[in-house]
């Protein structure tokens, strides 16, 4: 993975999330670590506060009782993951952010943090759609991180990815972008256009 999986887990919501779970149960902290394998009640405190997170096991026997997962437990519902992910308060955004500038990317991450809220939650929102439609999940951050350059890029009229394509491309480009193609029509032409060149 490009950036380090601990930089995208935010152990106050994680934090919260194995506290609903627990109340769930009406049990107390002491309870809820024997239920997770004889854990301390000082450890399911570190848990529920953002101090620690559970290791391996406990993870899988917490997202167990709780009829969950450990990748939802850990990043919550991929939906709202996406969203915190391009979240400019949030810890995940500024681990991404570093990123994006590391790979060039300043401008852009400067345009989407003074654009409007509502062009960030249309931007989220495309992301997101394009997460359902090619059905990627938690492993596939590179791609939705990739996504949200390019919707980003897009929608604020930064222009990275035209200035980088040769002439002849961006007008054929720009001619296809003037039909309106549905996504279907576009991917059919992606397709269409990958069966040529093989």
């Amino acid at each position: 993975m490009f950036i380090k999986e601990s930089d995208l887990i935010d152990p106050f919501m994680v934090g919260e999330r194995i506290n609903l779970i627990r109340e769930s149960f009406d049990c107390t902290m002491e309870q809820f670590g024997r239920l997770v394998g004889g854990t301390s009640k000082a450890a399911v405190y570190n848990w529920e506060h953002g101090k620690r997170l559970p290791n391996k096991e406990s993870l899988e026997l917490i997202a167990i009782l709780g009829k969950t997962t450990s990748s939802i437990l850990l990043y919550g519902v991929l939906e709202h993951f996406i969203a915190s992910l391009f979240n400019t308060d949030s810890k995940t955004y500024h681990s991404l952010r570093s990123f994006y500038i590391d790979f060039g990317r300043k401008e852009l991450v400067n345009a989407y943090e003074l654009a409007p809220l509502k062009t960030k939650e249309a931007i989220i929102q495309k992301v997101i759609e394009k997460t359902k439609k090619n059905k990627w999940s938690y492993s596939d951050l590179p791609h939705i991180a990739d996504t949200f350059l390019i919707i980003a890029d897009k929608e604020l009229g930064t222009q990275y990815y035209m200035e980088n394509v040769p002439t002849k491309i961006s007008d054929v480009l720009s001619f296809i972008e003037k039909q309106n193609l549905s996504d279907e029509e576009v991917d059919l032409l992606l397709n269409t256009v990958r069966d040529y060149f093989q």
